[in-house]
């Protein structure tokens, strides 16, 4: 394809062309290791590498067209250069011309939120599977269609690799493809001029605020996908939102109120649910109508997920019955309260739980469930995100009965740094060091604030801090009696664990799996 078909498309964010010649384009990327002959190279400035410092390597290795925003030191003869405003959303539309724009004849639902885009991802597509509609997956677990499934690299994928995606499920006949839209690809513009046959809108809780400042901001990148790609359609995006969230609230506000229903547990909602006394959702209201559920997922932030979904198939004209049908054969999502029994059937739950809100909703769950003693494993992730680990703290002591700290995905951060984080939100925290060296020390301080924290909060609390994941989950595998449940939370569907700069091989689920197999 020549340049002058993505100059077409890209020709309102231009500020400057240099050496122009209308060059044969055969591949384009941002990364200048993937470069090759007559490649069209998009230099980005990221939050840790800024592409414009590769533009000669990619040069060198055969990029033939460099578009920037900073203007290079450089300009080289034989080479086009183009300078434009926003070098994100360029790159974007230049993946939807390079792969001919197969959204065109897809209908992409876009889901956001803190929690719960998952399970609303997995629940949507399952449905429309269900009543015969080939469909699509793009979620944090996993990009799947048909019977090809890929590990998912990010929550959302980067432009080329979208855009590759949606050729690859138009191709297959998919009618349907069901995305999750996280904040990072909205403020990078990575959907490009994609148009949604809807947005779903689950909840907003303090998450990535390392990157995005505030709420404020955080709030406003989500807005983007309900404001970014409907005006001027010929077809209204249809939005479903949560009513009872504050942030939902908001955005209900501030929209247009075309194609726009709502869904929460209240009588202002256009659809409603009604939960059990342990939080499981038993009835859906439809049009003043009530139907019964069956599910399998518990909590009700499943009672949610489960409303919001329902609701967005409905509107997009599945019957209640089917719909209603499709979630009785609905059994789970890989990490998200995934039940797994150990040798002597006590229940442990692996579930992605990574933000205090998150460990919150699954905590109270699993509290429905009446268990003799709740258990929970977590840790927090390095590198990001500072401010949730006390708070984490504070809802797993307020929670659970015994509650293990150890490592997640800690990066380049020390570990026992992050540790230290956490059990500041912990009551009686002041006891503990603010800075240790070995963990050794540190576990016999938190032995003797045990007593402490117990007559202070007149429960039988019980405190272990162990560093290494799968010496942690072994220990509360080992404690738990019949009819104890734990919470192994963070990880989820993930089977690696981040430790420096490298991925090593690590899933909770397997080493709970198997620790049975070892007692068996």
């Amino acid at each position: 394809m020549k340049l002058s078909h993505y100059l077409k498309d890209i020709s309102e964010n231009i500020i400057s062309i240099s050496n122009f010649a209308d060059v044969e384009i055969d591949y384009i990327t941002n990364d200048s290791r993937k470069v090759v002959s007559n490649t069209l190279f998009v230099a980005i400035k990221g939050t840790s590498l800024n592409g414009h410092e590769y533009i000669e390597n990619a040069i060198s290795s055969g990029a033939c067209v460099v578009v920037y925003k900073d203007r290079p030191k450089v300009f080289l003869d034989k080479v086009v250069y183009i300078e434009v405003d926003d070098a994100y959303y360029v790159y974007a539309l230049a993946a939807e011309t390079y792969f001919q724009f197969p959204a065109e004849n897809i209908k992409i639902i876009g889901i956001t939120g803190t929690n719960g885009k998952t399970t609303c991802a997995f629940l949507i597509s399952h449905i429309l599977n269900y009543v015969g509609f080939k469909t699509g997956l793009i979620s944090t677990v996993h990009y799947s269609y048909e019977n090809k499934i890929v590990p998912a690299l990010r929550t959302t994928p980067e432009p080329f690799e979208l855009q590759s995606l949606l050729s690859e499920m138009n191709s297959a006949g998919c009618k349907y493809v069901v995305m999750e839209v996280s904040s990072h690809s909205l403020i990078q513009s990575r959907l490009g001029r994609t148009k949604l046959a809807a947005a779903l809108f689950t909840n907003l809780s303090g998450e990535h605020l390392d990157y995005h400042g505030d709420m404020k901001n955080y709030y406003l990148a989500k807005k983007r996908l309900f404001e970014m790609y409907s005006p001027g359609s010929d077809a209204e995006t249809l939005k479903v939102i949560n009513i009872d969230d504050f942030y939902g609230g908001n955005l209900i506000s501030e929209l247009s109120v075309k194609r726009l229903v709502t869904y929460g547990s209240g009588k202002n909602s256009d659809f409603g649910f009604l939960c059990d006394n342990t939080g499981t959702i038993t009835d859906l209201f439809i049009a003043n109508k009530r139907y019964n559920v069956e599910t399998s997922l518990i909590g009700r932030f499943n009672a949610y997920n489960i409303t919001g979904s329902v609701a967005l198939c409905l509107e997009l004209g599945i019957s209640a019955d089917m719909i209603i049908e499709a979630l009785k054969c609905f059994s789970s999502v890989p990490g998200r309260l995934e039940v797994l029994y150990t040798s002597n059937n006590a229940r442990c739950y692996v579930d992605y739980a990574h933000t205090d809100d998150a460990l919150k909703r699954a905590l109270t769950a699993l509290k429905g469930l009446n268990p003799s003693r709740l258990i929970v494993v977590f840790g927090c992730g390095g590198d990001r995100d500072k401010i949730k680990r006390p708070r984490m703290g504070k809802i797993a002591s307020e929670l659970a009965d015994i509650i293990i700290i150890t490592d997640d995905n800690p990066r380049t951060e020390n570990s026992l740094d992050i540790i230290n984080d956490i059990i500041l939100g912990i009551p009686q925290a002041e006891l503990i060091s603010k800075s240790f060296s070995h963990i050794s020390d540190l576990n016999r301080k938190i032995e003797t604030i045990n007593y402490e924290f117990a007559k202070s909060a007149n429960l039988n609390k019980q405190f272990k801090i162990i560093p290494d994941r799968e010496e942690a989950i072994s220990y509360a595998v080992g404690l738990a009696e019949k009819n104890d449940v734990i919470l192994i939370a963070g990880k989820g569907h993930e089977d690696y664990q981040e430790i420096g700069t490298k991925r090593y091989p690590f899933d909770d689920r397997k080493v709970v799996k198997s620790l049975n197999l070892k007692e068996s």
